[in-house]
């Protein structure tokens, strides 16, 4: 096998209502684009894609 490096920093908060602070935490990072990434229907069913 060839030699690499694979760096990759992330953030990943916990608790409730963290969801909220999706929006400043893009504007920090400099992003201006969300990719969300969920299984089964439990994001649509909680509504959590529609906040």
């Amino acid at each position: 096998m060839l030699g690499f490096d694979y760096y990759t920093p992330t953030l990943v908060r916990f608790g409730k209502d963290t969801e909220s602070s999706a929006g400043e935490l893009i504007k920090y990072f400099g992003g201006s684009r969300v990719l969300v990434h969920y299984g089964g229907k439990s994001a649509l069913r909680s509504g959590l894609i529609d906040r």
